[in-house]
């Protein structure tokens, strides 16, 4: 990309500039040493720092947009610079960047310390001392470019805002921070001519030389003081000796030389404006033309009465002028671009609007009406007349239009075209554009170090553990440090003839050791994400926690907003099928009914309710009071069927239907000291001495059918996925795919 020529403009010009009067109050409250500084008006529309480097660059080639993307460029290609020295000021690099591709977002640091390359030049940040803090030094500092960059020039953009001081901080809340850029200019040198000369007047007598006796004599007469315009114009036109006649015609030659200068200078500025005008893009010329309506209404709100009334005599007289001038051919095309503003300002308007606009054109008609002759309400009547005409014309051809396409289309819908077939690159580019959103590099998923929630890898933000911003957000209470105090206590328990003794084993508080969770400084972190890098011990955030760190804000889902998940309680982890329903306090029942008609086979049914839906009442049992659950009782709600070609070996069942006398008492002790809804449940010791110690319940056993016919497995088979180790000699690795590489 071609560097950048950036001459700026430095010193303000009253012709061309206007004062941003809000950023002059803010310029007073900066440093001293930039009060002589003029701040000059630019648009707020959130590329107010581009817009800056326009005004001063005066080149109407170069655009707030390409500006903008040129900063990107560089922030991006030195990225790890800009990382290292100012993401501890302000939000990480990267987010940053992910915001400016977005038109009219509002500028930061970044974009400034970017710019100094992109210009080639050093900027002086200027940032009122409001509300200051000890970390805002950096923004009231002097960027320079980059090595082996040479700066060429300086300017200086302040830190403003839109609103003054008091509106600003009403709608933030009581705070100030700014959210507008102006660019900073020294004062015309005319005015600071005239400052230095009045500060150095000296009260001298004057002199006067004059002829006398034919000699030349010093007279001294009294005289005040004279303005500096003056004694400079009176010491280029007094000679030493003599003065010099000045002629007529002498001033007249060089008022018709400036006249003639003047003019010069004229058309070549018009000439510029002209060739800019015919180079310039469609937003450039929208901006040009907004900045001139901004212009033209700040000069309108501020002009007095009189004057208002000559612009609009003038703006009259000069339409009066141009409608008698203009042609057929130019009279229509205003009248069609007259029609077509009034058309798209009622589609615009509001109710409100619309009746205001009919009441006074009822009133201006009324009021003209009132007013017009005979010979003037013939004409108006013939108008009507014709207009009223000219509209049963239009609506017939309309509604003839109309008839002939209904037609048309009804023979078309009789022969439909055939579709044409699907270009090939369409479909290897829709197939590529699959593929791509369905990669395994797009749909990886990491898992959140602060709220244990799975996010993709791709949006995820992966620090360092000691650079985690505002870190101290993330101390859990005091409430919950108890709780998981709580929860580390141990239970051992043994079991005599007619008893349960617990003892109770504290671990220790100052470490939590869990293998889900990582904890010091009373600081909690999941270790699902937690890796190393390179020796460095790092964690994985997602988007929510990495950007309210980032603001200052506890993540919502972080334990220290005691949103804390532990691991699985070691007493109700490893619980098989039976000893779940025996210690749960909710009974449910199924009921599967195959359905088939004469039209299909019982392999292909569904899995349905056939027939009238009915309602009745029905007795639901109560919660169980205590706990565990009868073997007996087990039994009438719990069916195993076994299906396969061979009888199953006890040891293979015992993996998911064995019953532990231990584990069950573990699991209700535990529910009903931490589980609200066990407070109130009774341990039947009972029941408990009717389990074995690590076996299958006889009762199950005994309840267990096994269907090993051939034709029963592959009728219960019929609907599932077909497994492919089932016939391996028809299936090659051609057609499989490995589940793990």
């Amino acid at each position: 990309m071609i560097p950048l020529q950036f001459y700026p403009t430095q010193v303000f010009n009253e012709t061309k500039h206007i004062v941003d009067v809000v950023a002059k109050a803010y310029l007073e409250k900066a440093t001293g040493n930039v009060h002589h500084l003029v701040p000059v008006e630019v648009i707020t529309d959130g590329n107010c720092l581009y817009n800056s480097i326009v005004l001063l660059m005066n080149d109407p080639s170069v655009t707030t947009s390409e500006l903008r993307v040129r900063t990107i460029i560089e922030l991006v290609k030195k990225e790890n610079y800009y990382q290292n020295i100012y993401s501890q000021y302000i939000e990480p690099i990267d987010i940053a960047i992910k915001a400016m591709c977005k038109n009219y977002t509002y500028s930061e640091l970044y974009e400034i310390v970017a710019l100094c390359n992109v210009l080639q030049c050093n900027i002086q940040s200027v940032h009122p001392k409001i509300d200051f803090q000890h970390y805002m030094a950096i923004f009231n500092n002097v960027f320079k470019p980059v090595s082996p960059i040479i700066a060429n020039c300086n300017i200086a953009i302040l830190w403003s805002h839109a609103l003054n001081e008091k509106d600003a901080r009403e709608t933030n809340n009581g705070t100030w921070s700014p959210n507008h850029f102006v660019s900073l200019m020294s004062p015309s040198i005319r005015n600071e001519f005239t400052n230095i000369n009045q500060s150095t007047l000296i009260v001298v007598t004057p002199e006067k030389r004059t002829y006398k006796n034919k000699a030349v004599t010093q007279i001294r007469i009294p005289e005040f003081q004279s303005s500096p315009s003056k004694r400079l114009r009176s010491e280029e036109n007094i000679e030493n000796d003599t003065t010099q006649p000045i002629t007529s015609s002498s001033i007249q030659k060089k008022t018709n030389d400036k006249e003639e200068k003047r003019q010069l200078l004229l058309e070549k500025k018009r000439q510029r404006s002209r060739s800019s005008r015919m180079n310039e893009t469609e937003e450039q010329r929208q901006i040009r033309l907004q900045k001139k309506r901004e212009q033209t209404r700040s000069s309108r709100m501020n002009e007095p009465e009189e004057q208002r009334q000559n612009r609009l005599q003038k703006l009259k007289e000069r339409n009066i002028s141009s409608r008698a001038n203009e042609t057929a051919e130019q009279r229509q095309t205003r009248l069609q671009k007259l029609k077509e503003r009034s058309t798209s300002s009622r589609a615009n308007e509001t109710e409100e609007q619309r009746q205001n606009r009919l009441e006074t054109l009822n009133e201006r008609s009324t009021s003209s009406r009132a007013n017009e002759t005979e010979e003037q309400r013939q004409i108006r009547l013939e108008q009507q007349r014709k207009r009223s005409q000219m509209n049963r014309d239009d609506k017939k051809r309309t509604q003839r239009t109309l008839g002939n396409s209904d037609i048309q289309q009804e023979n078309n819908s009789i022969r439909p075209p055939w579709p044409e077939p699907i270009p090939r690159d369409l479909k290897e580019t829709r197939l590529q554009q699959f593929l791509e959103q369905m990669s395994m590099s797009v749909l990886a998923e990491a898992t959140c170090a602060v709220c244990n929630i799975r996010t993709p890898t791709k949006d995820s933000k992966k620090i360092p553990i000691s650079k985690i911003p505002n870190i101290h957000l993330l101390k859990v209470s005091e409430e919950l440090k108890d709780l998981i105090k709580q929860l580390n206590e141990g239970i051992e328990i043994s079991i005599d003839d007619n008893s349960i003794k617990m003892a109770k084993h504290v671990k220790s508080p100052s470490t939590y050791d869990s293998p889900s969770f990582y904890c010091q400084n009373d600081v909690i972190l999941y270790k699902n994400g937690l890796f190393q890098q390179n020796k460095v011990d790092m964690c994985t955030f997602c988007q929510t926690c990495h950007g309210a760190l980032s603001k200052g804000h506890i993540p919502k889902f972080s334990a220290s907003n005691n949103m804390w998940l532990d691991d699985i309680p070691a007493e109700l982890q490893g619980l098989t099928i039976p000893e779940e329903k025996l210690i749960s306090l909710y009974r449910h029942n199924s009921c599967i009914i195959k359905l088939h008609s004469p039209f299909h086979s019982t392999a292909t049914a569904q899995t349905a309710l056939k027939g009238s839906c009915i309602t009745f009442l029905q007795n639901v049992p109560n919660i169980n009071n205590s706990s565990p659950l009868k073997l007996d009782d087990l039994c009438d709600t719990f069916k195993v069927i076994f299906i396969g070609a061979r009888p199953p070996d006890r040891i293979h069942l015992k993996k998911v239907l064995t019953v532990r006398k231990k584990k069950i008492i573990q699991a209700l002790h535990w529910l009903k000291k931490y589980n609200v809804l066990y407070q109130n449940v009774n341990i039947n010791l009972e029941n408990i001495a009717q389990l074995p110690e690590d076996d299958i319940p006889e009762c199950i056993m005994s309840t267990l059918e096994q269907k090993l016919d051939d034709e029963e497995i592959q009728s219960e088979r019929t609907g599932y996925v077909p497994d492919p180790l089932s016939d391996p000699t028809e299936h090659t690795t051609a057609d499989t795919i490995p589940i793990s590489s």
